[in-house]
């Protein structure tokens, strides 16, 4: 349900070494330090990456407010569907998700050609991702009213894509530090299973029409929503990636 989120914490690989911020809190080491200049420099920091996918995906990064990759939560979050069978708005909250750790990164392609920017394509695949929390469902099957709440949970299997990061060094207190200006991802998805409890009683088996259509229609819905998802996962991700970045000197995060 969230996929745009699911990588947000995964690219923090780049903060693979120890490093003291300048309040003299200390960060440990998590994974291999990969140097920018050296020859294999993609592959070192791919597996660096997925070292620090297993190191934090419990704990996260408390010194720079990280938080665990399991699970992962997200408050609230809307998806619409204008098409055939159906309209409908749901909405989602308090969701919880789990399996980002078991994410594997596929591979990496950097571009450091200017010193003073930053290019990270980060291929990844998750054979599985669980998700559950509250919905509330309004709208219309044919021009019968649907109108539910409740808790739901769901399945998503085989989620693969690219993450882009996109960035620049800017100069702060005679330090140079790492600004992430775009996160782009646009995830595919194998399939998909939900199942939704219902404490609205006055429409029973329309509730239950309902699930029924959304596990038939989820893939139109899901691309339907995507541009949705696209646009509120940038600015989280590039809001989460600087609450790092901007902390560390760039020289420490992705030395030369």
């Amino acid at each position: 349900m969230d996929l745009k989120l699911f990588l947000i914490v995964t690219s923090f690989a780049i903060i693979a070494r120890a490093a003291v911020l300048k309040n003299g809190i200390h960060i440990p080491t998590y994974a291999q330090i990969c140097r920018r200049s050296q020859n294999d420099f993609d592959n070192c920091l791919k597996g660096s990456l997925q070292t620090l996918i297993q190191k934090i995906s419990k704990d996260g990064i408390p010194q720079i407010n990280l938080p665990p990759l399991d699970p992962w939560k997200v408050e609230e979050f809307h998806v619409k569907n204008s098409g055939d069978p159906f309209k409908i708005g749901l909405t989602f909250t308090n969701s919880q998700t789990r399996g980002f750790s078991n994410i594997q990164i596929l591979g990496l392609r950097s571009n450091f050609d200017n010193d003073k920017k930053i290019e990270l394509d980060i291929d990844f695949h998750n054979k599985q991702v669980l998700v559950n929390g509250n919905y509330l469902a309004e709208g219309y099957i044919s021009d019968l009213p649907i109108l539910g709440k409740g808790k739901y949970s769901g399945t998503i299997t085989n989620v693969t894509g690219t993450l882009k990061i996109r960035g620049h060094v800017i100069q702060r207190d005679g330090e140079e530090y790492l600004q992430i200006d775009r996160t782009i991802m646009r995830p595919s998805v194998g399939d998909m299973k939900i199942q939704m409890s219902n404490e609205n009683n006055k429409y029973p088996e329309l509730s239950n029409l309902l699930v029924s259509l959304l596990n038939q229609f989820w893939r139109p819905i899901y691309e339907e929503a995507l541009p949705y998802f696209q646009n509120i996962s940038d600015e989280l991700m590039t809001t989460r990636f600087n609450q790092a970045t901007l902390k560390i000197p760039y020289n420490q995060l992705l030395p030369k």
